[in-house]
This record gives structure tokens, C-alpha cells and sequence, in this order.
């Protein structure tokens, strides 16, 4: 089993589609600051935001694809 937590995980996904913490920030309307805790285990994103987040990081990868054909 990974024992990998939440924000490791959300900086691990994050890092390897190419986005800075900036970028999801700017998306998700929130500072870079709350990312950077997110990843860090010091805060938890909400419910709301964890969607967000899957379709954020999602959408991103789909559209970095189409511009790069």
C-alpha cells in the first residue's frame, strides 16, 4: 500500500502535469499560500474543492494536449 498522504499526493499529481502551485491557485480563485498548505498537510482542501481540483488538473492535461498537436 502507498502511503503517500493527500497533499503529497495533490503535489505529486500537480508536479507531474507541469503546473506551478500558482497556476491551480489562479484557477481555483484561492491564494498560492492555500495550495502550498494543501500540499503540505497543514490544511485540507474541502469537498468542493477536491472536485475542483480532479477537474482542474484534468482539464488542464486535456487541453496542454490539444495545444501541443
Amino acid at each position: 500500500m502507498n502511503d503517500m498522504t493527500i497533499g503529497q499526493f495533490l503535489s505529486s499529481l500537480r508536479k507531474t502535469k507541469g503546473y506551478t502551485q500558482q497556476n491551480v491557485a489562479d484557477a481555483l480563485n484561492v491564494s498560492n499560500k492555500t495550495v502550498s498548505g494543501w500540499e503540505r498537510d497543514v490544511a485540507m482542501p474541502n469537498a468542493n474543492f477536491i472536485l475542483l481540483l480532479t477537474a482542474l488538473l484534468t482539464a488542464m492535461c486535456i487541453f496542454k494536449k490539444k495545444i501541443a498537436n
